[in-house]
């Protein structure tokens, strides 16, 4: 700690461009990018933000801050975007509006929609971009769906010419899986319970394309992928220092209960009221029989 205070406290900073280099200024503010230690101080530097209300969430990954605010709270966003700011300026940050985004969450078959007013000098969307997955307001997540084809049509366009450039069918695979396969995996689980029917034959059908083509000797199937990567992170979730643990229910201790399948795991599976809230990667793990089992 005595190592990050003193160069924190006591930095300099200066610009060398095309042989010339400026004059050296000191730094009072800032994290050092670029360093070592430059994650963690940034971690320590944040960690006295925090929501105000007991019932509002701050997600901090990161520089990008996200504030979940439900529809019944004890503070309203209001009161919570004041403290942001106010924090970001006795911490000589400045928030940037310009960047920040409002986006109001709500069901599918709601047949009036109330919404809140809007914050002033954020803008409102419909859909907004969450550390590379798009979320819209309907959680249907198509415009992320859309995002990753045009994506990976474009790469399945370049492994063509590659081909066609004299790679071999094996570095062919093995460029298929590094920049298409992994980009419909990374964060599978957070968006992948969500997708109906229609959008799961569309990246089915982008897999059979792939084969088509002969970019890959591997036959994908996107459910089986979410499975797969669900009983992984579940597995891994179960660890007590691991970040998605705290979301977890208590194990069952009644032995009374009556079983009518095995599960594959000892939580207490809590009841859900909408079917949008048994998509997610916790409930769906939770209800499901296969998956879980390890």
């Amino acid at each position: 700690m005595g190592l990050v205070s003193s160069r924190v406290t006591d930095r300099s900073q200066c610009t060398k461009i095309h042989g010339i280099l400026s004059t050296i200024e000191c730094i009072n503010s800032s994290i050092v990018q670029g360093s070592v230690f430059g994650p963690n101080s940034f971690s320590i530097y944040v960690a006295d933000l925090k929501a105000l209300g007991n019932t509002n969430v701050l997600c901090k990954y990161a520089d990008d801050t996200t504030l979940l605010v439900p529809e019944k709270f004890d503070v309203g966003i209001e009161d919570e975007l004041r403290n942001v700011i106010k924090w970001s300026s006795a911490n000589k940050l400045e928030l940037n509006l310009v960047k920040t985004k409002e986006i109001v969450f709500r069901r599918l078959n709601v047949r009036l929609d109330i919404l809140p007013v809007q914050l002033d000098c954020i803008e409102r969307l419909e859909c907004v971009k969450l550390l590379g997955v798009y979320i819209d307001s309907k959680l249907s997540f198509s415009e992320h769906v859309d995002h990753l084809l045009s994506v990976c049509n474009q790469r399945l366009y370049l492994l063509s010419q590659l081909r066609k450039q004299g790679l071999s069918d094996k570095c062919i695979c093995i460029v298929y899986d590094a920049i298409v396969l992994s980009k419909i995996l990374y964060a599978l689980s957070a968006w992948g319970g969500y997708l109906n029917q229609t959008l799961k034959d569309r990246i089915d059908a982008s897999f059979r394309k792939a084969c088509k083509w002969k970019l890959t000797n591997i036959q994908y199937n996107f459910s089986d992928l979410l499975s797969d990567v669900d009983r992984k992170l579940f597995a891994c979730s179960k660890a007590y220092g691991h970040c998605l643990h705290h979301m977890l229910p208590l194990h069952s201790n009644n032995s009374s209960q009556m079983t009518l399948r095995p599960r594959g795991h000892s939580y207490d599976v809590p009841r859900v009221n909408y079917d949008l809230t048994k998509r997610s990667f916790i409930m769906r793990v939770l209800y499901s029989h296969k998956s879980v089992l390890l």
